[in-house]
């Protein structure tokens, strides 16, 4: 099947194969554009791991700002993998500019590597990464934003406890300050058992709030995010136990069954 694929949707599976998942729940007709989307969310969010120094990042994000303004502006499309299916999907479905730099601000950030100070700080982090995109797909699908917000912070906080083991190994946090240093969810299971049991309420508690709502993509993000907070508190949190970052057993088909 991928060499019938074109590069933002093997992108996209390659990089986020729950959201690619999601993509094939979705009419044919959209699918392209979404691809196009994730593909973008990728080039984006990798850029504080392909550059040797924050000078050279922020120059790379300049680059999409400058050429998604080129877009908006009527110019010519810069010949690029991404770039040119995304200004397809940005014409044929007139999505807004302020939400791409929402998410390029947000990355902008991560070459700060900043660790948020508080929970309430890692919430702003997720709605400037997670939630334009979100938004962004909504409109290519033609769904209501009902609930987008909330979904979003529930998704992208159970993707950043996930991805904590691998965050470490990279010298990196986005654990909130207030619950300590990130050594001691290492070195100490009960702290480590406090703080994850922190977030995950956190990121359950948002899909409590989000309440009820139509959108068939949002539906599939929340039950991502359920399925992967429940395995990592089946896993009592464990960081080292290598099953704790994988994707919960038969994910695609539980998300299939609703």
């Amino acid at each position: 099947m991928s060499d019938k694929l074109p590069y933002t949707a093997v992108l996209t599976r390659q990089n986020d194969p729950e959201r690619f998942f999601l993509t094939l729940m979705q009419p044919a007709a959209v699918r392209p554009a979404l691809w196009a989307l994730l593909a973008f969310y990728q080039e984006i969010a990798k850029t504080r791991e392909v550059v040797s120094e924050p000078t050279l990042g922020y120059i790379r994000l300049q680059w999409w700002r400058e050429a998604l303004q080129n877009i908006y502006n009527g110019g010519p499309v810069v010949h690029h993998d991404v770039l040119v299916p995304l200004a397809v999907a940005i014409r044929d479905y007139h999505l807004p500019q302020e939400l791409f730099e929402e998410m390029l601000r947000g990355r902008e950030c991560d070459l700060e590597d900043k660790i948020p100070a508080t929970l309430h700080e890692l919430n702003d982090y997720i709605a400037g990464t997670v939630s334009p995109l979100t938004r962004l797909i909504l409109q290519v699908i033609g769904d209501k934003l009902d609930g987008a917000a909330l979904i979003s912070q529930a998704y992208g906080m159970s993707g950043i406890m996930r991805a904590i083991p691998a965050m470490a190994r990279q010298g990196r946090s986005l654990v909130p300050q207030e619950y300590g240093a990130m050594d001691q969810l290492f070195r100490d299971p009960l702290r480590r058992r406090d703080v994850m049991t922190e977030l995950h309420n956190a990121g359950c508690q948002s899909l409590l709030d989000a309440g009820h709502f139509s959108s068939l993509w949002l539906r599939g993000m929340g039950k991502t995010a359920h399925l992967y907070l429940c395995h990592m508190q089946k896993l009592d949190f464990n960081l080292l136990d290598e099953r704790f970052s994988a994707q919960p057993p038969f994910l695609q088909i539980r998300l299939l069954l609703g």
